[in-house]
């Protein structure tokens, strides 16, 4: 069941979220799982918790351009 459902899936995002003195560091890559092969490693870093939401913005518009989504679909 699990081998099925992989077929479907086109991409697998992986990431972590470390706190190292006051900076917030997001760290996420992007998967083929068809091939294994890593499309793209993202990286964003903010000061605090309170920069969270910016990085998050900013990753999901890195993530719909490794993507190949046209840029009429991503907001600035």
């Amino acid at each position: 069941k699990i081998s099925e459902t992989m077929r479907s899936i086109d991409h697998i995002a992986t990431g972590s979220l470390v706190r190292f003195d006051r900076d917030v560091i997001l760290s996420l890559s992007l998967h083929d799982p068809k091939t294994g092969e890593t499309i793209q490693s993202l990286r964003a870093i903010c000061r605090g918790e309170k920069g969270l939401i910016d990085a998050v913005d900013e990753l999901t518009k890195d993530i719909k351009t490794a993507l190949n989504v046209p840029g009429r679909l991503i907001s600035l």
